[in-house]
């Protein structure tokens, strides 16, 4: 096909300046958002699951995309992993991918049991490796992560506290500077990919972050994940120029209260991506109950909308209107691709540079010497990103108004 190209239509611009075209057709009345959830890779609910002393794991259960797991290697405090398991764990992330799954990992050394949690967390410190043995173990799972980037949306930074929370270790490991070695290890061995790496706590980072800006621009980005939501020691309600990643409620008491109107403006604000959705069930309850957890699942992280749709009558250009209602965005790179029929014409956006609440507008030239009406032109990406309309991803089929 000859003379194929893109270019962004201005905002709020119905034509380009100076420039003649052919009249548009009525615009496809057709393009209504669908209510409820969309599901779709790294944002919306996650499940989790735990795994003990292996890095393999099963398929992973039921129609839902995302999952947080959970590695306990207790056993590996003073030994590098075998490569028996980093094997394993390349064959399960390589399952997963084929799946559709996306996955956030976390490594942990020290899970409290239940007689720790009774005698309190303060009776001892965590139970983790030395910095150097931690650091050979990030190199030797990184380069299997990273080869299998494709279903794994973020890493936990964890290793370091109990549940690799990043809290209650020697205190060697535990100042900020740990903290903050900890997760530039990640990044440094992940730097082909475009896995997040995230941190627990902002008073941890917040220091190494504003001397080092380009840990928010340059991937793999830097994020948070935060395990209390709203909790009366959550740092992110009052830092939010880091958005959070994954996020879990949990039982302990609120610093403000955990109402529909308090926890969906946090969310809207911290750009909340992904959220457990299982736990900490009585404040899932409670939503459901006031009548904002479907909204609430429905904005996290990115949500497109085809609002418009205008095909040239000369069939010279097609015109795109697509609003990103999400609470967040996509945090990878992600292309978009205009379909015909089948087949792949050309990357028209990439939908990474489409911010929360934000319109976007579109003008494609297409190759007028084809009859674009007789085929159906769909939108499509590499990892199946779901658009929230009742038609789907289809911008106009065969039978449809132009």
């Amino acid at each position: 096909m000859r003379n194929l190209y893109i270019a962004l239509w201005v905002l709020m611009v119905p034509m380009l300046s100076g420039h003649a075209r052919a009249v548009d057709r009525p615009a496809n009345p057709s393009f209504y958002e669908t209510k409820g959830d969309t599901p779709n890779p790294d944002r919306g609910a996650f499940a989790q699951i735990r795994i003990d002393n292996t890095l393999r794991f099963g398929p992973l259960p039921g129609a839902g995309k995302n999952f947080r797991l959970y590695f306990v290697l207790d056993r590996y405090f003073d030994q590098l992993l075998p490569d028996n398991e980093l094997a394993n764990l390349g064959d399960s992330l390589a399952a997963a991918a084929r799946g559709g799954k996306r996955v956030v990992i976390r490594f942990i050394y020290d899970y409290p049991d239940a007689e720790l949690l009774k005698a309190g967390l303060s009776s001892r410190r965590a139970r983790t490796p030395t910095p150097e043995m931690m650091s050979a173990h990030i190199r030797q799972l990184a380069e299997v992560i990273g080869a299998h980037g494709s279903a794994v949306f973020a890493i936990e930074s964890g290793m370091i506290g109990y549940w690799g929370e990043q809290h209650g270790d020697t205190p060697d490991k535990q100042r900020a500077e740990g903290v903050a070695a900890v997760v530039d290890q990640w990044r440094a061995a992940l730097k082909s990919t475009n896995i997040q790496v995230l941190a627990r706590y902002p008073r941890a980072m917040r220091a190494h972050v504003r001397s080092h800006p380009d840990m928010l621009r340059q991937q793999p980005r830097f994020g948070y994940w935060n395990d209390c939501l709203g909790a009366y020691d959550d740092d992110n309600l009052t830092s939010n120029e880091v958005s959070i990643s994954v996020g879990e409620t949990c039982a302990l008491k609120p610093r403000v209260d955990y109402s529909c109107p308090t926890m969906m403006a946090y969310f809207k604000s911290a750009q909340l991506s992904l959220l457990h959705a299982n736990f900490y069930k009585p404040t899932l309850d409670q939503w459901a109950a006031e009548g904002c957890k479907e909204t609430i699942m429905s904005h996290l992280g990115y949500r497109y909308v085809i609002r418009e749709a205008r095909l040239a009558s000369d069939r010279s250009n097609l015109d795109l209107q697509i609003d990103n209602v999400g609470w967040g965005r996509s945090l990878v790179p992600r292309a978009l691709f205009l379909v015909a029929g089948e087949r792949r014409i050309m990357q028209i956006a990439d939908l990474a540079d489409f911010a929360p609440g934000s319109t976007n507008r579109l003008q494609i030239s297409l190759d007028p010497s084809i009859d674009w009406t007789k085929l159906q032109l769909s939108l499509e990406t590499d990892d199946g990103v779901r658009f929230s309309n009742t038609t789907g991803n289809v911008v106009f089929a065969p039978s449809q108004p132009r």
